[in-house]
This record gives C-alpha cells, structure tokens and sequence, in this order.
C-alpha cells in the first residue's frame, strides 16, 4: 500500500475559508481563491508548472489534521461529543509523522557574514511551508509538543483534553434576558419556553 495515500480522506464538503486547502470530488488538490475552487496543479516530471509533487503529498496529509482540530474544537464549543474528533485527528496526525516526520519539523542552518562574522541563524519548517497559504496552518501546527533538539514531537493537550471551556450557562434576570436566550437557541420567539426560563407560569 501507498504509505502516501494512507490517511488521506476526501472532504465531503469543500473549506469556504479563503485559502484553504481541499480535496474535490475528483481526489485533485484544490484551493479556495477569491471565494472559488481552483485547481492546484502538480508537477510533472522535468515540467516547472505547479507545486512539487511532495508539497502536494504534505498538503494531503495535513488536510485531514487540519478537518479533525476544526472537528475536535467545534464539537468542545458546542459541548458535543469529541472524543470521535480526537480518535481522527490522532490517526490523521499518526500518518503523517510516519510519513514526512513531525509537522513542526524545523531545518536550522548557519551561516556567518564574511565581513562582520555575525553568525545567522535560519529555521525552515519543511513540513509548514506547502500549508503557509491556509488559514489554518498555524492551528495546525500548535497541536502537537515539538523538541527542535530532537526533532521529535509528542501529541498536544488537543488529543486528550478539552481545550475549550464548556459554554457558560446564560444568567436570566429579566424578560429580555429569557427571549435572547430563546432566540439565540430556537431562532422564533417561544413563549412558554421563556416562561419556563424565568420560573414563572
């Protein structure tokens, strides 16, 4: 089996988010510009048209990473069910270590200014570079505990934990309060529900 398309799955539905990364339903690797899909185009042997084939493969992977954060956190705010979340991001993230290594993987060089001797020092991130253009690149990235020293990374809180707090509980003290919270919840004014909310008949 392809350890490249291990762990890659189709979204359903495309990313609305201007600049982020999708697979179409017809498995090519789209992006949203101008609020549109748009093809992004592969390289091709000797060809220079298009992204790097391995760009295109780190993009794959990181898509499903990225889809299951958005799952885990959305489920969290909305107080639902996320462990299923969790379980897809831990696979998503699994796969894609054991394909390109962690996705914070960090490349240090130097290099000293001939003149001065100033000693520079340049971190490049192979594995973010291909996904700078999604919104969600960094969210990506802050999931998981990287060690530069290493480069190894473990899984974040995000795999295990709730990372976002329950929603508060609306605190009623009037009319007003109970039919925002009603049309907040049902989107229509519910009489009887706001009566249920302030105690009274």
């Amino acid at each position: 089996e392809d350890i490249d398309a291990v762990g890659e799955e189709r979204s359903e539905t495309p990313a609305i988010r201007e600049g982020s990364y999708f697979v179409g339903r017809n498995t090519a690797l789209m992006q949203t510009v101008d609020g549109a899909p748009f093809t992004i185009s592969v390289r091709k042997g000797r060809s220079s048209d298009g992204i790097p084939d391995k760009h295109a493969r780190i993009i794959r992977k990181l898509i499903p990473i990225r889809d299951a954060v958005r799952d885990v956190l959305k489920a969290q705010e909305l107080d639902q069910p996320w462990k299923p979340a969790q379980v897809k991001l831990r696979v998503a993230w699994s796969n894609f270590v054991r394909a390109f290594g962690p996705i914070n993987t960090t490349v240090v060089s130097t290099s000293e200014d001939a003149e001065t001797g100033e000693v520079r020092e340049v971190h490049r991130r192979p594995n973010l570079q291909p996904f700078l253009d999604d919104p969600d690149c960094w969210l990506v990235a802050s999931i998981e505990d990287y060690d530069v020293e290493t480069n190894t990374a473990r899984p974040g809180p995000i795999f295990t934990e709730r990372v976002i707090a329950p929603p508060a509980a609306p605190v009623i003290t009037s009319a007003a309060d109970a039919l925002a919270v009603v049309l907040n919840e049902r989107g229509h004014v519910d009489v009887d529900h706001i009566a249920e909310l302030l105690h009274a008949d």
